[in-house]
């Protein structure tokens, strides 16, 4: 025998207003209570709420015409009608249970997707080794190669076998820390949180790992290094990882060949400098090694009389002449008198180096992009980071690149920035692959970044290549002078930084070409890009923030 709910006055909530007592019949009133929330869409449950209701109006009303109407239910007879009610409501009832089968299904597929991502989102991790695999063996043969073009106009992905891959090795286990000491290093960190504490995060490996030392160490024993656990936070195939045993780690002996074949698709070296700047660069360099530095300030002078304001040229030779004026004011600037380098900050190697050449670079293009110096913060759609550089396109506010900055070149800090700068130049280049972007503009995508220790710098980059594999790249280091003698470093580096900027102002023309006003006006609905990469994008994993 059903169990019969007790009735209940909020079940009739309104009835009054909804209903006329000159029409009021059993039908009617189910028909109310059919739209209510808690319509129970059971005959006797029903029925029998009803039954208690109409023995309550004569307490709650006066009217009489209520009190007749709920006297005269009480003695109707079952109707066709009311049978095709409740076969409707039956019918309902069955469509409802499948519905929230079907949502209790996909509430299932999202709580095993979270449950994968708080592993380390191992799914993709086996997905990155097929494709990797794939980078490696999809151009081994003409036939093959043509295969994989035929696929790309097809829509179909081709991948290589990954059970009888023997490249795709199982992925190795980890031994980490407990809980308790990741918390104590977290609430140890500064301002940038676990970005500055090179430890496992909650939401990077699954607690089904044991727990044993407080080191990470691969399965045979051998300790993880900072750029292999920067692998697994960030989702980035580091191709600037060279030091012993680095990335061969994970790759074995097909790490040489990966990193040739990403290379040999990108264009990563800067250009010379050539014709009359290259002239006078070399003449300049003549005379500084020959310590002839007031001739040499006295012939930029001379050349730049004779230049017109806003050339490359013109600003090369500006370059010279503040870096050559600032050592014959003060020789002693980045060096002491002992020969000892000065214990400058971060700052000061800014404001006295890095960020004047910067500015005169860009100074021909700050109505197309805009450098927003000093820690300014970077938001996206899962973290904040603060930024020492940001290069930002005006008119859509789009940000172009990332570059991070510090006093000394020491390997904690190097890892670390070089980590962070990796994720927010991804996030960048995911954001500029959402654009309606032309599929030449997205084949060149690559952002590059500039990372700066000290008087050190080097050129890095993320790109997403081959069907989802995004790859940190490792672009020419170079060095700014300390001191006069050392005037011809600053070439190079020059060289690398038009690199930078040419990189940045293919970017923002590519994206100028949809930002017509009219468009915006005339058109509510933003394009959407048709460039094949548009399905491989990710977000990148960032470690959580400590909260101040």
């Amino acid at each position: 025998m059903s169990k019969v709910r007790p009735f209940k006055q909020r079940d009739f909530t309104g009835w009054q207003e909804s209903l006329d007592p000159e029409e009021l019949t059993l039908l009617s009133l189910l028909s109310f209570r059919r739209k209510k929330w808690d319509f129970s869409f059971s005959p006797c449950e029903e029925h029998f709420a009803i039954t208690k209701f109409l023995e309550s109006i004569p307490e709650i009303v006066t009217d009489k015409r209520w009190i007749l109407a709920a006297e005269r239910i009480k003695y109707e007879a079952q109707t066709e009608e009311l049978k095709a009610f409740w076969i409707q409501v039956n019918i309902e009832k069955i469509e409802t249970e499948k519905k929230l089968k079907e949502y209790e299904i996909e509430l299932r597929k999202a709580e095993f997707a979270a449950s994968f991502f708080k592993m380390g989102n191992e799914a993709h991790k086996i997905q990155d080794k097929v494709r990797i695999d794939y980078v490696l063996n999809s151009h081994a043969n003409t036939s093959q190669g043509k295969d994989h073009e035929s696929d790309k106009v097809s829509g179909k992905k081709r991948f290589a076998s990954f059970d009888d891959n023997p490249f795709v090795t199982p992925t190795p286990k980890y031994v980490y820390s407990t809980k308790r000491k990741r918390e104590e290093a977290l609430n140890t960190g500064t301002q940038e949180g676990s970005d500055n504490e090179i430890i496992a995060s909650d939401s990077v490996f699954d607690d089904s790992f044991s727990l044993k030392d407080s080191e990470w160490k691969l399965k045979n024993g051998e300790l993880v290094t900072a750029v292999l656990a920067r692998l697994g936070l960030s989702s980035i195939v580091d191709l600037t990882s060279e030091f012993t045993n680095g990335m061969w780690t994970f790759f074995g002996e097909d790490w040489d060949i990966l990193k040739a074949k990403v290379y040999n698709q990108l264009n990563i070296t800067p250009l010379k400098f050539e014709g009359i700047i290259h002239k006078s660069v070399k003449t300049i360099e003549e005379m500084c090694n020959s310590c002839k530095y007031w001739e040499a300030r006295e012939f930029i002078l001379d050349e730049m009389k004779n230049q017109e304001s806003g050339t490359k040229y013109q600003q090369i030779l500006k370059i010279y002449f503040i870096i050559l004026d600032m050592f014959l004011k003060n020789p002693h600037v980045f060096i002491c008198e002992n020969g000892q380098m000065e214990k400058l900050t971060e700052m000061e190697y800014v404001l006295r180096m890095i960020a004047p050449i910067l500015d005169i670079v860009f100074s021909d293009v700050t109505h197309i992009v805009c450098l927003r110096w000093g820690e300014t913060m970077f938001k996206t759609a899962s973290a904040r980071r603060i930024i020492d550089l940001r290069v930002v396109c005006h008119g859509q506010n789009l940000e172009l690149s990332h570059s991070e900055c510090a006093r000394a070149t020491t390997p904690s800090k190097a890892v670390r920035d070089r980590s962070k700068c990796l994720r927010t130049n991804q996030c960048i280049l995911n954001e500029f692959l959402r654009q309606d972007i032309s599929e030449d503009d997205a084949e060149n995508s690559v952002v590059f970044g500039l990372q700066f220790a000290a008087l050190c710098g080097q050129l890095i980059g993320v790109e997403l290549v081959d069907d989802g594999l995004y790859f940190g790249i490792e672009g020419d280091s170079f060095l700014f002078p300390s001191q006069l003698t050392q005037m011809k470093l600053l070439r190079h580096a020059l060289e690398v930084i038009y690199f930078f900027k040419d990189n940045i102002l293919h970017k923002a023309e590519a994206l100028a070409k949809d930002n017509h006003p009219y468009k915006k006006i005339f058109n509510s609905r933003k394009p959407k890009p048709k460039h094949q990469k548009l399905t491989f994008i990710r977000s990148p994993d960032f470690t959580p923030r400590q909260n101040k």
